[in-house]
């Protein structure tokens, strides 16, 4: 764990660096969202069974391209689930991501760029079964790091395509014992997260893996300003070596706009 901890400071230190020389020629805007997610999540630590909902998500990115492309990334989402066997979705979830992705152009002609590099993240997803345990909160929290790669398709002088695919692969997590039959939490802001961020175990792709696919269609409205319709896929899996998986699965439609 110390060991990908320093590996990742290096890393962000190195683009903190390169910072003033990136943002002197290039291009920097911001984008504000809101996207609407059909979740599936199933903590198997608690019943084997896909609790379904949907989700509301507010994003804010902060992105830099030119021959290299970075983007900063934040998002907060909360949603109602429930299984097929209950009637109301009592259950709720929230996520909080948090990424950084660092790409350098390895293609481009007339109408495509290609970029590939590296993508931190931290993910973190809180739920609470009122239906199934209400005395307890689960969660798996992620900081991870692993390959990204960014397609830009230029349709005309002014509207394009952007494409993701971005793979966590290693890094260090953390989930809920997988035995608490007898104690309850406390459910104060302090409390769970101090539960939610002890414990943590360094992960591979065998226990830790998470998958998010996009695709982003962006064109002009006013001044210098683009309206964005966004598509995407996520997928995350976590297990602790004592426990059962969490896995979730989001499909995801969004609009927002780039200033």
């Amino acid at each position: 764990m110390k060991a990908f901890l320093l590996v990742l400071m290096i890393f962000l230190s190195s683009n903190i660096s390169l910072f003033g020389q990136i943002y002197l020629k290039s291009e920097s805007t911001h984008y504000i969202g809101y996207s609407l997610g059909a979740g599936q999540i199933k903590e198997e630590n608690l019943i084997p069974k896909t609790h379904k909902g949907l989700s509301h998500f507010l994003s804010y990115q902060f992105e830099f391209r030119n021959d290299v492309y970075r983007c900063f990334e934040f998002i907060i989402g909360f949603g109602r689930y429930k299984t097929k066997i209950e009637n109301e979705a009592l259950s709720f979830n929230v996520q909080l991501l948090l990424s950084y992705l660092y790409n350098f152009k390895i293609f481009e002609n007339e109408y495509i760029d290609y970029y590939l590099g590296l993508k931190t993240g931290f993910a973190s997803s809180l739920s609470e079964y009122e239906n199934w345990d209400e005395a307890h909160a689960y969660w798996g929290n992620y900081l991870s790091l692993g390959p990204s790669n960014t397609v830009n398709i230029s349709l005309d002088e002014n509207n394009y395509l952007l494409m993701h695919l971005d793979l966590a692969l290693l890094g260090i997590y953390t989930r809920p014992d997988y035995n608490r039959l007898y104690a309850n939490e406390h459910w104060t802001f302090s409390n769970i997260i101090n539960k939610m961020n002890s414990n943590y175990h360094f992960g591979f792709v065998n226990n830790a893996f998470q998958a998010k696919v996009s695709v982003e269609y962006r064109t002009p409205i006013f001044n210098d300003d683009h309206l964005s319709l966004m598509f995407s896929f996520y997928y995350s899996r976590l297990q602790a070596d004592s426990g059962k998986p969490l896995k979730e699965f989001f499909i995801k439609f969004g609009i927002g706009i780039w200033l």
